[in-house]
């Protein structure tokens, strides 16, 4: 019987020994340790409705990046760096933004908020009387 528990880069097994059944621990040599960054400092922005902004990020460590995702569990990754320029939007849209390091080691989920705010002008009306 053999569990196998992956970690990013680290993988250790843990195999039974039949003797005294105690188990034996295996580190892979190419182990890294994995120190997870703090989360990027980001802030969303209010933008008219058919519009495009760019949203940006700080706080990464000189080695880190930043990566940006379009849903919350980080599946949709649509952009890298410490910018994102976002679609012509129609609705508010929230993006996250998160810091990833060398070590394979990445950031909790930051949310940013794009709101979208309609650009039709309310009718008047004229000489009605």
């Amino acid at each position: 019987m053999v569990e196998e528990i992956r970690v990013v880069q680290l993988q250790v097994r843990k195999t039974p020994i039949n003797l005294r059944r105690k188990w034996v621990t295996y580190i892979s040599p190419n182990c890294v340790d994995c120190t997870t960054p703090s989360p990027p400092n980001a802030s969303g922005t209010t933008i008219s409705c058919g519009s495009q902004t760019t949203l940006t990020a700080s706080g990464a460590p000189a080695s880190g990046n930043y990566i940006w995702y379009s849903d919350p569990n980080g599946n949709n990754q649509v952009g890298t760096g410490s910018s994102f320029t976002t679609p012509a939007l129609a609705s508010n849209t929230t993006y996250y933004a998160s810091v990833f390091v060398p070590t394979n080691c990445e950031s909790s989920l930051v949310p940013v908020t794009v709101n979208v705010t309609s650009n039709i002008s309310t009718p008047t009306a004229n000489g009605i009387t």
